[in-house]
């Protein structure tokens, strides 16, 4: 078993005593992952499975097939999506997850749940039963770092590319050196900003960068900046820049217990 079901375990348990799933674990490999085709999962798809993964986390991510209610899944989407268009969506996109197979690392491509069943009812009325791809378990079950995403955060991001920072930065805010550095190449794969957008460092910075930065800022229990002196720059051209994570201080004394190493 990796240290990240363990983790899931104290999160479900404190979920239980509060009566409400406000701690979800997701795996790093997960947060990794990357679309096959290019397209990638919309916000409210993303969302609707931060949910799913929450309720799993429950029973210690085991194979079996799990329920949830459409009214909370309901939780995850303002406006007219219909709640089996983000389940159509959750099936058809692949992804690629570093994981093992006989003691072997490599790359798995696989779509994130395994076949579901959505009740007859309105969209808030009802469960979605749903379980998870055998393969996918088990990454999950030996996974080694983390993320504890807060569910109240999740639900409120209206900007995909914050609420894919925001889970970067649950991973690396427990860090004994909680910073991210990248490149702007690596920060277009990191983000899944689509091929040829924002192409030039400006928009990249102002469209995807800052706005991300400003919503996580208000939502999130840590902050995120990018210092500019610590922009590193060729010519007129930007090489890397550097992410940089802390807990917001009323937030500090709560943080779950860290990341043993750095990765």
């Amino acid at each position: 078993m990796g240290r990240t079901l363990s983790v899931a375990q104290g999160a479900a348990g404190r979920n239980a005593r509060r009566g409400e799933r406000q701690e979800i674990v997701k795996p790093s490999e997960m947060i990794s992952a990357r679309p096959v085709a290019g397209r990638t999962l919309s916000l409210p798809a993303m969302k609707c499975y931060n949910l799913m993964l929450g309720v799993a986390q429950a029973n210690n991510f085991a194979d079996e097939r799990y329920s949830i209610s459409k009214k909370e899944l309901r939780r995850s989407h303002k406006g007219n999506e219909r709640l089996s268009t983000l389940l159509d969506e959750l099936h058809s996109v692949v992804f690629m997850i570093s994981g093992t197979l006989n003691g072997k690392p490599g790359l798995w491509r696989m779509s994130l749940l395994a076949p579901s069943f959505e009740e007859d009812g309105d969209e808030d009325t009802g469960n979605v039963h749903f379980r998870f791809p055998p393969e996918l378990l088990s990454i999950i079950q030996h996974s080694e770092q983390w993320a504890i995403l807060l569910s109240k955060a999740v639900i409120k991001f209206e900007s995909l590319y914050a609420l894919r920072l925001y889970e970067i930065g649950c991973l690396y805010i427990n860090r004994q050196v909680p910073l991210l550095w990248l490149t702007p190449d690596e920060l277009r794969r990191t983000m899944q900003v689509p091929k040829g957008a924002y192409s030039d460092w400006a928009n990249l910075r102002r469209r995807v960068i800052d706005k991300a930065v400003a919503e996580i800022n208000k939502l999130a229990d840590f902050t995120v900046s990018v210092p500019e002196d610590k922009i590193r720059r060729r010519g007129r051209a930007v090489t890397k820049f550097m992410l940089l994570f802390a807990p917001k201080p009323d937030t500090a004394s709560a943080v779950p217990a860290p990341v043993a190493a750095d990765a």
